[in-house]
């Protein structure tokens, strides 16, 4: 039912794919091969995290993944922020790990600034974007008033807040960091 539907015959007039022929060689591969990757060129823009906890972590994965340079200034001399002192925090932090690609010696695509506070914005002057998770009673930098609590956004366009800092939950700050990252991205284009 698939080839007398399939659209490169319907919609293009060209010949169907066969099935068959598809299933026949997936079936004579006898062994696993290697996926080739290509990497892409990162982009110019530079983004900084203030904040190493979930959220900050959060919007440090998106952006990078979009291959944004990311970096990220933590107060603190590691990462995982409220989520530091948590029991099983050795698991948390071997996922932190592999999803910023620092397994096997390899050092990943994020610059990590452990033990920087950040005090004024002036300190991340050549950053395009800049993304503040400093966690529940942290700095704000003045701008928790007018902040956008499903955007991130704040009054000064190039700053975007997240996380706990914002009222959130741990989970609900990770989980609306994808929207923010989506609008820090949308504010560069």
């Amino acid at each position: 039912p698939c080839e007398e539907n399939c659209q490169r015959h319907t919609v293009m007039g060209e010949e169907t794919i066969s099935i068959q022929l598809l299933e026949r060689t997936c079936a004579a591969e006898k062994e696993k091969k290697e996926r080739r990757t290509f990497e892409l060129d990162p982009l110019p823009q530079k983004a900084a995290v203030v904040g190493a906890g979930p959220a900050g972590l959060a919007c440090a994965l998106y952006l990078s993944r979009k291959r944004y340079g990311v970096t990220v200034f933590e107060r603190e001399p590691g990462w995982g922020g409220s989520l530091a002192g948590h029991e099983k925090f050795g698991i948390f932090e071997e996922e932190f790990k592999k999803k910023f690609d620092m397994t096997d010696g390899n050092e990943g695509s994020v610059i990590w600034k452990f033990g920087q506070e950040i005090t004024s914005l002036d300190q991340l002057e050549g950053f395009d974007l800049i993304f503040i998770a400093t966690g529940a009673g942290g700095n704000d930098f003045g701008l928790l008033d007018g902040f956008d609590q499903k955007l991130g956004t704040t009054k000064n366009p190039k700053v975007f807040l997240g996380g706990e800092l914002g009222g959130l939950s741990k989970t609900e700050g990770m989980a609306r960091t994808l929207d923010t990252s989506k609008a820090m991205e949308s504010w560069l284009q």
